[in-house]
């Protein structure tokens, strides 16, 4: 960290819990148990990020800060020896030509529209260039960063260097993870980036945004000093399998045809693949989930487990449950997330258990009430987010009564299982699928 004489105390503490904390907003997507390292090594540091280090967002999403540690200030700082800096040199040049042809376009293109160019180009961010520079570097261990930046004012593009990764980026990280018995892929983005082309790497931390403390946060997970322990707030899947959404930007009028059809409600509605779902995320350590008990008290259904860290590290967990309700005279959702108390870190065989009431009522406008829809529920409670396969979909039984209160529960541990019951006639899953003629799924319509 470094230091300015006109640092106030506070400003220092601040700065301290935040470093102890950072690890928490980080997300270990994969792991082959290679990491963390035993100590400072020789590291073979590859990607725009490293030098380049994005701390924050443009237009709102940047703050001015007295200081900015990169990720190769944090790793030097930590004690490695960093290799590979001959490809950086290579890669500003890269970088500082395409800058131009950037630029050149942007005039170009606000010309075309009659648009002022400072106006024009607020808020649009360069593509990450391609390139072709060699991997000499050698080292105990490695890792490639991938940067994206954005922000305000312009929407993120499904192009290599934004949304999908460049030709280049693929090329050497699947390299590097081949060449490397210890590599880790690092992803400094602010939003999902496409990582179908690179899912067999052994190794990827979510690392995101993390501002001024950035680079000292990834040294102290490299070194295990820090367990990252998140989990992801967004489905994270190839772009295709994204819904379409052709009214977004109409500049007249938007109609927002997805309904509650959003994130992880439609991937799991419409059985959807995911690379990484939503609420997914790996750690250093080893976790076990207890029996699950569930109390049913009227319009509130407590869950009771507990959480047993079984590895050799201290680490946190999130126990997720999620909530199948029937569909009643409402849009239906696969699962719905519900809350549950704040973590706590566990330090190797040692259990965490504490009760989590979950609300079971809906809110409906037509009738200003809070109203508790009879029918059968299922609570999942996943220890570890795993990909869901595709499974038919499961029907109540002949002569089921359907009239039963929420009391009658299931209760599954240490995986996602879905319970999915028939839509309402108005919200036909099965022809909303079959009504696109393109690779992407339409969302439904309303009628």
């Amino acid at each position: 960290m470094k230091n300015t004489p006109a640092m106030a105390d506070y400003e220092l503490r601040h700065i301290e819990a935040l470093r102890k904390n950072l690890a928490g907003c980080t997300v270990l997507l994969k792991k082959d148990g290679s990491f963390p390292l035993e100590k400072p090594c020789t590291l073979a540091a590859y990607g725009s990020g490293v030098r380049r280090t994005i701390r924050g967002g443009t237009g709102s999403g940047e703050v001015n800060s007295r200081y900015s540690v990169t990720i190769e200030e944090g790793l030097q700082q930590a004690g490695f020896t960093l290799t590979g800096m001959e490809w950086h040199t290579g890669y500003e040049q890269a970088r500082k030509k395409a800058h131009k042809a950037f630029l050149k376009q942007l005039k170009k293109d606000a010309k075309a529209v009659k648009q002022n160019f400072i106006l024009y180009g607020m808020g649009k961010a360069m593509p990450e260039p391609e390139y072709n520079l060699p991997l000499n570097a050698e080292g105990d261990a490695a890792i490639y960063v991938v940067s994206r930046i954005s922000g305000e004012g312009n929407d993120r593009t499904p192009l290599k260097g934004d949304i999908r990764l460049t030709d280049s980026e693929v090329r050497d990280i699947l390299a590097l993870d081949k060449k490397f018995t210890r590599f880790m892929l690092v992803l400094n983005v602010g939003g999902v980036v496409d990582l179908s082309p690179v899912m067999d790497v052994r190794n990827i931390l979510l690392l995101s945004q993390l501002g001024v403390e950035t680079g000292g946060a990834l040294a102290d997970i490299l070194l295990g000093k820090a367990n990252p322990s998140g989990k992801l707030t967004t489905t994270w899947a190839a772009f295709e399998e994204y819904p379409e959404m052709p009214d977004f930007e109409d500049m007249n009028e938007t109609r927002y045809r997805e309904g509650i059809y959003v994130g992880y409600r439609y991937f799991d509605t419409f059985r959807k693949p995911a690379l990484f779902p939503f609420g997914h995320g790996l750690s250093y350590t080893e976790f076990r989930l207890g029996a699950v008990a569930v109390e049913a008290n009227g319009a509130q259904i407590t869950v009771r487990t507990f959480v047993e860290n079984i590895g050799a590290l201290a680490g946190r967990q999130v126990v997720q449950v999620y909530l199948s309700k029937p569909p009643a005279n409402s849009m239906h959702l696969g699962r719905s997330f519900a809350p549950l108390p704040k973590r706590t870190s566990l330090p190797p065989v040692k259990r965490n258990r504490s009760p989590a009431p979950l609300p079971c009522r809906r809110w409906q406008p037509m009738i200003p009430k809070l109203l508790l829809y009879s029918g059968g529920r299922r609570l999942p409670c996943p220890c570890r987010c795993q990909q869901r396969r595709n499974r038919p979909r499961r029907r109540p039984a002949s002569g089921q009564d359907k009239s039963r209160p929420c009391r009658q529960i299931m209760c599954l541990a240490a995986q996602i299982s879905l319970t999915l019951l028939p839509l309402p006639q108005r919200w036909n899953a099965r022809q909303v699928c079959r009504s696109s003629k393109s690779t992407r799924s339409r969302l439904p319509v309303k009628r």
